[in-house]
């Protein structure tokens, strides 16, 4: 029912670079917030700040990378990779892109879906701002599946 109403929303914001959300990534971006605020001890209000550790570098210490490799290679080739870099994930923070999303989101007139804005953010909601999910049961549902996805 909520990636309906995320859905829903994100249709009726799809103007300029809102065009492009994807629903998923909107629902894996709410589940990493919501999850954050259950792990601190089941805090209701959160600021700009909490978003930004949770979607952020620090997030990394935290949470599983929302899009790992699906199919490893088992058989690697014995010889040198072309590539120095042994990080095969270019994206150094795979929760850039939720934190991106966030911000437009909280920039656009509709703001974020099933987040309520209490004190109005700057800066694409990510400085000054305090918000808390419309209803509590979004949060604890978001965050329920959040934790079955990670057990998955």
């Amino acid at each position: 029912m909520l990636s309906k109403v995320v859905t829903r929303r994100l249709g009726a914001a799809a103007s300029g670079e809102l065009s492009a959300l994807q629903p998923a990534a909107a629902m894996d971006m709410l589940r990493t917030v919501a999850v954050a605020n259950y792990v601190a001890k089941g805090r209701r209000e959160f600021t700009s700040e909490d978003v930004r550790i949770a979607l952020g570098e620090e997030s990394l210490q935290l949470w599983p990378n929302p899009n790992p490799n699906p199919n490893p290679n088992p058989n690697p080739s014995p010889s040198p990779s072309p590539n120095p870099n042994p990080n095969p994930n270019p994206n150094p923070n795979p929760h850039q892109e939720s934190l991106q999303l966030w911000a437009a989101l909280a920039s656009s007139l509709e703001g974020v879906p099933l987040v309520k804005p209490i004190v109005e953010a700057k800066e694409g909601g990510l400085v000054d701002g305090l918000f808390q999910f419309k209803h509590l049961s979004f949060q604890e549902a978001l965050s329920g599946q959040f934790l079955v996805q990670v057990a998955a």
